[in-house]
């Protein structure tokens, strides 16, 4: 491998967690740098603080009442016409999702239970209202599991 450019290298098929990353750090009172290792199994053992979910924001509203899954992160903004209704599409295992009420004019957002654990529906009624969920696939099914909430109706 010593023969090729990191620019040159093959993207891999598939991620294992003995795989290994390069680093270039800097070492001594010089700042020298210095090539090493790790494995990939060991990245996420110190993660200096804060993380940060920067995929963008879906925003749900009267104008637009699709709750995707492709943004970590969804607002959820209560209407003055009537209720919203929406629902969450499956994500990917160990995805985690994050609705938060953002805005409040009156009427709730409801989000369906279909593929939520033990759940037939959610409302957010009032603004700081927050759920945090991960999607899991397991024999028994493939669901959105709660990990927490503050303030939302579940039902």
């Amino acid at each position: 491998m010593a023969d090729k450019k990191i620019s040159e290298l093959e993207f891999p098929n598939a991620i294992r967690p003995n795989d290994l990353l390069l680093f270039v750090t800097t070492t001594g009172r010089n700042d020298q740098l210095t090539n090493t290792k790790l494995e990939l199994s060991g990245l996420f053992g110190n993660i200096p603080s804060p993380i940060a979910f920067n995929d963008g924001i879906n925003t749900v509203s009267d104008a637009n009442n699709i709750c995707t899954v492709s943004e970590t992160i969804s607002h959820v903004e209560g209407s003055s016409v009537g209720e919203i209704t929406t629902k969450l599409d499956n994500g990917k295992q160990g995805q985690l999702k994050v609705l938060t009420m953002t805005s409040q004019q009156g009427f709730p957002v409801t989000v369906l239970g279909e593929n939520i654990a033990g759940v037939s529906s959610i409302s957010f009624n009032n603004v700081g209202d927050t759920l945090t969920l991960m999607f899991t696939n397991s024999p028994a099914g493939s669901n959105w599991i709660i990990l927490s909430s503050h303030g939302v109706t579940i039902q």
